[in-house]
């Protein structure tokens, strides 16, 4: 089974770069990150693909940082 096949929809490369490109948050008096970003289809596949919680509101600092170095990894 493919990627596509998996997550049953198609995402362009430029939807990707968009949605990335989007992907904003904001520190609030260091205690969360609040997403600036809204929900849509292709943050749906990032969150299935990467089975990172992308699509929350808030994450706190520990919890967004960590999702960041595992998926460097």
């Amino acid at each position: 089974m493919t990627a596509k096949e998996s997550i049953n929809t198609h995402i362009t490369t430029n939807d990707l770069i968009t949605t990335l490109k989007n992907m904003n948050v904001a520190n609030i008096h260091d205690i969360e990150y609040m997403a600036l970003y809204d929900g849509s289809k292709t943050l749906d596949a990032l969150t299935k693909l990467t089975m990172m919680p992308l699509d929350r509101l808030h994450y706190k600092p520990k919890e967004l940082n960590r999702m960041i170095k595992k998926f460097l990894q």
